[in-house]
């Protein structure tokens, strides 16, 4: 007499039977007439890649019926699977069905998980070529004004980020000069253009 077929039993059957070594999880049992592995749980003979979506994922949706990403009938790999409506199963079947993206990546393996179109090598691929990193900029020496920043004509000012911000000193002379000047009810702008550059407030 022999054993039940209890779950416990019907998986390590059914395990012992798949090389999990490559991406696709290759059924290495009998299989049908179309290429289908086939699997006898408990008494049931059911499709391999069948039985492997219902053990690891869950039921399949009413009306669907599973679809071969990788195009390899002995696979059961559920992330190669895809359940469709048998139309949609079809149509894929034609010749015509692309199993490589132009650059030769498999499609089958760079699917987005939201289902948007593309190969996603491709994707970080053109992402990678198209960054490119900038160039070290020289620093700065003077202000925009033309004053040099020496150690004497130079202040730090912290934002409120607690980012440092170099300030020229003479700027901000120059500056408040122009704000009281203002506060005067001066209309006429008292600065003179440097030689170097700069400005500088006349008396």
């Amino acid at each position: 007499m022999t054993a039940p077929a209890t779950p416990m039993r019907v998986a390590q059957r059914f395990w012992v039977k798949v090389d999990t070594s490559g991406v696709c999880w290759e059924w290495t049992a009998s299989v049908d007439s179309s290429g289908y592995g086939t699997f006898n749980a408990g008494g049931r003979r059911v499709s391999a890649h069948r039985h492997s979506w219902l053990t690891l994922i869950g039921p399949v949706p009413d009306g669907l019926e599973l679809d071969h990403l990788c195009l390899n009938r002995r696979c059961v790999n559920p992330d190669h699977l895809e359940p469709v409506t048998h139309a949609e199963n079809v149509r894929r079947q034609g010749k015509n069905r692309k199993t490589h993206c132009v650059r030769g990546h498999r499609l089958a393996d760079n699917r987005y998980e939201s289902g948007r179109p593309g190969c996603r090598t491709c994707t970080r691929e053109d992402n990678r070529t198209r960054y490119v990193p900038a160039e070290p900029r020289e620093p700065f020496t003077h202000c925009k004004n033309g004053h040099e920043y020496t150690p004497e004509n130079t202040y730090f000012q912290v934002k409120a980020s607690g980012r440092k911000s170099r300030q020229c000193r003479k700027c901000k002379v120059i500056n408040q000069r122009r704000y009281k000047a203002r506060q005067n009810g001066s209309t006429h702008d008292h600065s003179a253009r440097q030689p170097d550059g700069g400005t500088q407030v006349t008396a």
